[in-house]
């Protein structure tokens, strides 16, 4: 074999980057060239080199050429970029170059090589590109790959995947570089040699770098902000307004305050650059205004019966509202909806929060919405039945939490200071049983219970009328003797008068009191019934002397019991009084000194004292009070 075919195949290896191929055994080794993989012998020349999908990389040498024996040349389906003219290989019938990088550079030299010519598809051409490109500046892109354009080609430039019009040459120019011209640019290559292949450019990125910077976008709750510029170098500035109202304290700073926002204003950040031929640069700034959000409004709060409910919140006039569970729990369909179902409420109190947004602002003031999940009632409790000594008494029925109640009067009376109170006070109960129903209810059903409250017979208690009486410091007076102090009732009474050391005994219904000196009494008496019922009355009696003595003209003291002993009231008040009594004769008939208010018309003294009656006739007196001091005279009648 001579030497110029194993020289080719060395130049082929080391150009394509032979060390990473796929097979490779035998290659730049002593074996025979016809043991190299992939390359046929014939007659002590290499006639047939197939390295499809070998992973070549890279160019096909020139020095290919000096096989010139060489019949089927196959590199498809590999990486390569470059490949010579073969028109020298003259025996050459089969030439496979397609699934390459291949541009027609490469191919339209070949297109009459071959019998049998393979170059379809051809991945991309040249490398991809990232450059940023100073605004206002140019840059002229290119397709390496083709530069010198051939005969057959023509082109065609995109910009994003859209054609660039009049843009056909093999170059293509951006000036005057802006934001509308960054993007990622192609081309499009065919040639008329080569019909149904197209080949594009891999992609060229153009950056915008910007000169100038109007700064970050701004949401806000206020009416005034700072707009941020920057620049790259010391260029004149101006900030225009593009939409909406503001007013900027110095249009020509960098950095400064705008005022009186009132919501969605853009602002421009012009940049006039010494490239007079291009337009000035240009930057941007949205800075919105946002409104505070309306105040929360959850509505009113509310009892079920099951796990389902429907929340409906007040819709804010201004932001966005959104609910979230803060006791209990719930299955929210809408979270964001003012008015949205709930489902698996848990048993008793449940808290829903709706709480009003908007952008920038802070959140309004929550609102919490309560909804109670009852259980059905089973029963309730109007409390145990009793009995009283008065007309009123305190219930003491039971109210589960969540639950309403209201009495009912079944039978008897009676008066609810608060009728829907558990203990209410009750007033206008009757005699004997009076029958209240207590009745409690929630979302699920309506429960009752009774109670008897009984009424003693009422005790009476009267201590009398209130009385002056002589004062008498020897004779006891009985309290209330006319009359009876305990009254109705039941049963035995207990008496308890007040104050106890001036009676007898204080135990007794008609206890006796001794006088101890002139002035007012006021007694109390306490009666209890064999209930332990209880009453008491007072009364008073004011105790004086007589000035004169009111000395009755008659008795009778015929035993009838009526009238039977001469009583001269306030007589007692003087204790040490004599009283003297004569005939028609003046004769003395009776005498006796602190008088008790006991004689009864015998013939007590004188020299006819017969310790019997007198007859019946008048009789003079004379009555000393006070030792000393004129008597009081008159007559006094006895009849029988």
């Amino acid at each position: 074999m001579p030497a110029q075919d194993s020289l080719a195949l060395i130049s082929l290896f080391n150009s394509t980057s032979g060390a990473n191929w796929t097979a490779k055994s035998g290659w730049l080794t002593p074996a025979p060239v016809a043991n190299w993989y992939g390359v046929t012998v014939t007659n002590g020349r290499v006639q047939k080199v197939k390295l499809s999908g070998n992973n070549l990389n890279g160019t096909i040498p020139s020095t290919i050429t000096n096989l010139d024996s060489l019949k089927v040349f196959n590199v498809s389906t590999n990486k390569l970029t470059l490949v010579p003219s073969l028109q020298s290989l003259i025996v050459l019938d089969t030439l496979d170059l397609s699934a390459n990088r291949l541009s027609f550079r490469s191919l339209e030299p070949n297109v009459t090589v071959a019998d049998v010519f393979s170059y379809i598809p051809q991945d991309s051409i040249d490398t991809n590109i990232d450059t940023l490109v100073l605004e206002q500046d140019f840059i002229v892109l290119h397709t390496f790959a083709d530069t010198g354009a051939l005969l057959g080609n023509n082109y065609q430039w995109f910009k994003d995947g859209n054609i660039i019009p009049g843009a056909d040459a093999p170059t293509y120019s951006i000036i005057c570089m802006d934001d509308s011209k960054a993007g990622t640019y192609t081309v499009r290559v065919r040639n008329s040699n080569l019909p149904g292949l197209t080949l594009w450019r891999k992609v060229i990125a153009i950056r915008n770098g910007k000169l100038i910077s109007a700064g970050p976008d701004k949401a806000i709750c206020i009416t005034s902000a700072t707009l941020e510029g920057s620049s790259i170098a010391a260029y004149s500035i101006k900030w225009t307004i593009l939409k909406g109202t503001a007013t900027i304290a110095n249009d020509t700073s960098l950095i400064t305050d705008i005022n009186g926002l009132i919501g969605g204003d853009t602002v421009y950040l012009l940049l006039s650059k010494a490239n007079v031929f291009c337009p000035p640069a240009v930057d941007t700034v949205l800075v919105i205004r946002d409104l505070p959000p309306s105040v929360a409004y959850s509505g009113e709060d509310f009892s079920i019966c099951n796990d389902q409910a429907l929340l409906s919140a007040a819709v804010p006039a201004i932001g966005k509202g959104s609910w979230s569970v803060t006791k209990g729990t719930g299955i929210l369909a809408q979270p964001t909806a003012n008015a949205t179902a709930v489902n698996g409420l848990s048993y008793g109190e449940n808290i829903f929060r709706w709480q009003v947004f908007n952008g920038a602002c802070p959140p309004a003031v929550f609102d919490e919405l309560k909804v109670y999940r009852d259980s059905t009632l089973v029963s309730t409790n109007a409390g145990v039945d009793f009995s009283v000594c008065a007309t009123e008494a305190t219930l003491a029925a039971t109210l589960q939490e969540k639950t309403t109640g209201v009495w009912h009067v079944l039978s008897g009376t009676a008066t609810f200071a608060d009728s829907t109170s558990p203990v209410s006070l009750v007033t206008g109960l009757s005699e004997g049983p009076n029958v209240l129903e207590w009745v409690t209810s929630n979302s699920c059903n309506v429960v009752s219970d009774q109670v008897t409250a009984t009424v003693y017979n009422f005790l009476v208690v009267d201590a009398g009328t209130d009385k002056t009486i002589y004062y008498n410091p020897i004779h006891a007076y009985v309290l209330a003797d006319s009359n009876a102090v305990g009254q109705e009732g039941s049963g035995k009474y207990a008496y308890q008068w007040e104050p106890a050391s001036l009676l007898d005994d204080a135990t007794k219904e008609h206890p006796a009191f001794l006088t101890p000196d002139t002035g007012i009494y006021t007694f109390t008496v306490l009666v209890k019934d064999s209930f332990g019922c209880s009453a008491s009355d007072e009364v008073v009696y004011t105790v004086k002397r007589s000035e004169t003595l009111d000395v009755p003209s008659l008795f009778t003291p015929n035993n009838d019991g009526v009238n039977d002993t001469w009583l001269i009231p306030g007589i007692e008040s003087y204790p040490d009084n004599e009283v003297v009594v004569m005939d028609r004769n003046s004769q003395l008939v009776f005498k006796q000194k602190s008088y008790d208010n006991s004689w009864t018309g015998i013939n007590l003294e004188g020299f006819n004292k017969t310790d019997k009656p007198l007859s019946a006739d008048t009789y003079f007196y004379v009555i000393t009070l006070i030792p000393g001091q004129d008597p009081q005279k008159g007559f006094v009648v006895i009849k029988y």
